[in-house]
């Protein structure tokens, strides 16, 4: 039995949503808070397009655990602020040096 993932979800419904070929776009998985995954990344785009000429920061990720300030899990904070606060700066600095480069 195959097992389809969360990603595998969301292609699925891009792809049926979508009036677009399925070969002209793609799906990207990577850990935002780690620099050298986004500068790979980065560079993957600046080869494959011809160049980065914007960068738009428009993701973020929100707590799914039903909790008050009362019973804060502080653990959980913090995965979302490190996605959220840290995995935005690491995008836009190596975007940045990416376009400075160019």
């Amino acid at each position: 039995m195959k097992q389809t993932g969360i990603h595998d979800v969301a292609k699925m419904k891009l792809a049926k949503y979508s009036n677009v070929d399925e070969n002209k776009w793609f799906l990207l998985v990577l850990e935002w808070t780690d620099e050298e995954q986004v500068a790979a990344m980065i560079e993957w785009t600046a080869m494959t397009y011809g160049g980065l000429d914007v960068m738009f920061s428009n993701a973020g990720i929100i707590s799914g655990l039903p909790q008050t300030a009362l019973d804060l899990d502080l653990s959980e904070y913090d995965r979302v602020m490190r996605v959220n606060a840290r995995g935005m700066v690491v995008c836009v600095k190596q975007s940045a040096r990416k376009m400075v480069e160019m």
